[in-house]
């Protein structure tokens, strides 16, 4: 009654409470992703063994690269799965080569200060892993990745 009355709504109350069930919905993803100083990011015209010479041995890291042009807008994405579909097919010839030739081009996205709970949806409906966050440039500030969301992922 007192809610009703204060006119206290599912918002005030994750404000209030942001590590509950509800903050965890209501919070945007700029709260919950990972920050892009902790993501693999690379140019488009790098080789793929560069990046991952590069890369190697950092920890918890996540399992994709954001690949940038040389303004700094993601243009696509090279996932660990695409590295073991190289590796399974024998194409290691392509390790060489830029990773613009091997990575997904205009990957999915979200924007900065959307609902954590619409990347949730995004995630499950297109079966990803990973989800970059963009600004309204194009440029990416972070990532979500489903072990960050998971908790939030309806059940099947």
């Amino acid at each position: 009654c007192v809610s009703q009355a204060q006119a206290f709504k599912p918002i005030d109350f994750a404000r209030f409470h942001p590590g509950g069930k509800l903050g965890q919905q209501l919070s945007v993803v700029d709260e919950v992703m990972r920050p892009l100083s902790s993501c693999r990011v690379a140019i488009e015209s790098e080789s793929v063994r560069d990046i991952y010479v590069r890369y190697s041995g950092r920890e918890r890291r996540v399992g994709v690269i954001l690949v940038l042009n040389d303004d700094g807008r993601l243009v696509g994405l090279f996932t660990d799965s695409d590295l073991a579909r190289l590796l399974e097919r024998q194409q290691d010839n392509f390790f060489d080569k830029p990773i613009d030739s091997v990575m997904t081009k205009s990957p999915v996205t979200i924007a900065t200060n959307s609902q954590t709970m619409m990347a949730v949806e995004i995630l499950a409906s297109r079966n990803l892993s990973e989800l970059p966050v963009v600004d309204g440039t194009g440029r990416p500030i972070g990532l979500i990745d489903i072990t960050d969301v998971l908790s939030l992922v309806p059940a099947t």
